[in-house]
């Protein structure tokens, strides 16, 4: 199951729980009990295309690929 961050705006207090996809979101605080307060948080997540069937620009390296037009 997925680990889904959560941060409470009453309180302040971040914690991360296991939840399955179909589960609701929390939205009460389990340390203030506040009603409503705590919000999903969203991470940056990377993503970086590896192997052939991609432009050569999506992941740049020095000097750029061969049979490409566009050079570094």
């Amino acid at each position: 199951m997925p680990i889904y961050s959560y941060t409470c705006h009453s309180c302040g207090r971040s914690f991360d729980l296991s939840q399955a996809y179909d589960d609701e979101p929390v939205r009460d605080c389990p340390y203030c009990k506040a009603k409503g307060s705590v919000k999903k948080v969203y991470g940056d997540v990377p993503v970086i295309f590896h192997g052939s069937g991609y432009y050569c620009t999506d992941h740049p390296h020095e000097g750029g690929c061969a049979s490409c037009p566009h050079k570094d």
